[in-house]
């Protein structure tokens, strides 16, 4: 499917995708989940995988160290719970009401809310180290937080370990059908289908905004 492009389950979850549904799906636009999800490799030849049956992945934990489970029931209960806000606050306005009513989701629960709190100023590898002892388990989650440029001891950087391993765990990773192109071409199709134009190599000098809506875009030339 691709080289490069490993999850476009954001794209799929999000708003313009929700909201056009059928006209990309009439564009050819199709995704697959992989419940195979994510692994690291080592020097050793020894391999950390992750897996969405939640059998097999205790299983792999235990491989490890055995201990490590009840570390990753507690993280993963944890997610569990407060997915469905965290993954909804991602793609809501802000500031908005729906905003303010995710956040209030979490904080009703007060010992989620302090936990999340304490994800929110940690660096992925004290987090990481506050569940688990096996360094595969370990380096199994906490390169995720690369993806969005926080290194293993950048304080704040703990929850794009937590948010994105865990959820790419629990649900798989999405791909696009034929590849992440294929997105690119709804877009466009859908695009060109109510008037409008890509313009590709053409420098954007300003996007004119009227009444809070972008209606126009004006190039270099």
């Amino acid at each position: 499917h691709d080289l490069c492009a490993t999850n476009v389950g954001r794209f799929a979850l999000s708003p313009v995708h929700q909201q056009f549904r059928s006209e990309f799906a009439a564009s050819g636009l199709r995704f697959l989940t992989n419940t195979l999800p994510y692994a690291s490799v080592y020097p050793d030849g020894g391999v950390a995988r992750a897996f969405v049956d939640p059998a097999l992945m205790e299983r792999e934990v235990t491989r490890y160290l055995a201990d490590d489970v009840a570390g990753w029931h507690e993280v993963s209960a944890l997610f569990r719970r407060l997915s469905p806000a965290l993954l909804a606050l991602q793609i809501a306005a802000m500031p908005s009401r729906d905003m303010l009513r995710h956040i209030g989701h979490i904080v009703r629960h007060s010992r989620d809310a302090f936990r999340l709190l304490r994800i929110l100023v940690q660096s992925p590898r004290a987090f990481l180290e506050q569940y688990f002892r096996s360094p595969q388990i370990k380096g199994l989650i906490l390169p995720w937080s690369f993806h969005s440029d926080f290194g293993p001891e950048t304080m704040g950087g703990a929850m794009f370990s937590f948010i994105t391993a865990f959820s790419a765990q629990h649900r798989g990773l999405g791909i696009a059908a034929g590849g992440a192109g294929n997105i690119t071409t709804a877009l466009q199709t859908l695009l060109e289908r109510r008037g409008g134009a890509v313009r590709a190599r053409a420098e954007v000098s300003r996007i004119n905004v009227k009444d809070g809506r972008a209606v126009s875009v004006r190039t270099h030339d």
